[in-house]
């Protein structure tokens, strides 16, 4: 009887251990299938960085992922339902309902001023602006930042001020804007109409020409009657379709790519980082003392910041943590060469400098340097502020 019992309570755990392996093997089927389905292109599988996925867990924040942004498919239907209230920079509150009773059209500009292609976009924007403001068309540029430094109005005001920005821009802070058009693009246009249809969209750069006969088009068919024009200006476009470095994040919560060294950013921690002895290409490698935060590492000691990159043009997304900071950069081991100094390139005793005054884009590379692969390395004193950096074929 004895026997019996123990056999009974054997096959009774047994039985138990079966039904939690299967309720084990159950759980992330189940959690599959409640993923809600949604229209448009599917993500691209692919095989993930196993220390990306430790990063990510690690840093417990917004993971910036390319390969989620979706299709930008889905738009506001209406201007009526766009809350643009509060947060205007240069201008009074423009009412858009009496704009649009006055048969206006409404083209949307959705930009980051420290983004290269929003900064490359604005002077073909303020063309728009200034020849048909007159004509049916007022631009609104919605500012929703990438980085937190961008959602400081005077930071706006500054880039709006440098780069002789005249139409109405608000703030988009949290990217309410944004989250009502459905929006996913750093540039992304959207034309209204008076009745409030989106009747053009544009994302990216370029398409220029395109987009200006179409708004064009729309504001003749409501009668306005337009002045002549010549061509559409060219602005920066690619020089073609070459290979060059994807842009590089820095910041915790924005890496979309390992670094170079094997230490790796955790949220509001510091690390020390060693340089290896070979450099891979494509990737941010450091040296020093720095402490990660979402958006940006800040070096905690002076140290270094290597890239081997392919490209034309090179921007830096940096700050200082308080006073302005000198850090020195150097091209392939020397001064950059006067013939493709960028614009904030600055000499001294016969080195080249970025001097570091307030939170932007900057540019140590000019466009149109010759293509190749080059290695750039910043020597960084401590509270420099690195955020990311993009590279072009322009």
């Amino acid at each position: 009887m004895k026997w019996k019992l123990i056999g009974n309570l054997l096959g009774a755990l047994f039985l138990v251990a079966i039904l939690v392996f299967a309720a084990y093997m159950l759980v992330p089927f189940v959690r599959y299938l409640s993923i809600p389905m949604t229209g448009g292109t599917a993500a691209p599988m692919f095989n993930e960085d196993p220390a990306v996925v430790k990063i990510k867990a690690q840093n417990r924040a917004k993971y910036f992922n390319l390969n989620t942004m979706g299709n930008a498919s889905t738009i506001v239907p209406t201007i009526k339902e766009v809350p643009i209230q509060n947060g205007w920079l240069n201008t009074a509150p423009l009412d858009l309902h009496a704009l649009a009773k006055e048969d206006k059209f409404i083209l949307i500009d959705f930009c980051t001023y420290s983004l290269i292609n929003c900064y490359r976009e604005s002077p073909y924007v303020e063309s728009l602006w200034k020849r048909y403001k007159d004509y049916g068309l007022v631009v609104v540029g919605v500012h929703s930042p990438e980085f937190d430094f961008e959602k400081n109005p005077a930071n706006i005001l500054n880039a709006i001020k440098a780069e002789g920005i005249t139409y109405p821009v608000v703030t988009d802070g949290e990217k309410q804007i944004w989250n009502k058009f459905g929006n996913h693009f750093w540039p992304g246009n959207y034309l209204i109409d008076p009745h409030g249809e989106v009747v053009y969209t544009q994302f990216g750069e370029g398409g220029y020409a395109k987009e200006e006969e179409t708004i064009r088009k729309h504001l003749a068919a409501f009668g306005w009657e337009l002045p002549n024009y010549g061509p559409t200006p060219t602005y920066l476009d690619p020089i073609d379709q070459k290979a060059q470095t994807p842009e590089l994040y820095a910041g915790a919560g924005f890496i979309r790519r390992r670094l170079g060294n094997d230490e790796q950013p955790i949220l509001k921690s510091t690390s020390i980082y060693t340089l290896p002895k070979q450099i891979q290409s494509d990737r941010i490698y450091l040296s020093g003392s720095w402490k990660a935060e979402s958006d940006y590492l800040q070096a905690k000691t002076d140290g270094q910041v290597i890239v081997n990159y392919l490209a034309n043009s090179v921007y830096i997304v940096l700050a200082q943590a308080v006073n302005p900071i000198m850090v020195e950069v150097q091209l392939d081991g020397m001064p950059v060469p006067e013939n493709i100094r960028g614009k904030d390139i600055i000499v001294q005793d016969g080195k080249t400098y970025l001097q570091i005054i307030q939170p932007r884009l900057y540019f140590p590379i000019k466009d149109k340097a010759p293509y190749g692969r080059h290695t750039l390395t910043l020597l960084t004193p401590p509270g420099l502020r690195l955020y990311s950096f993009t590279f072009g074929v322009y």
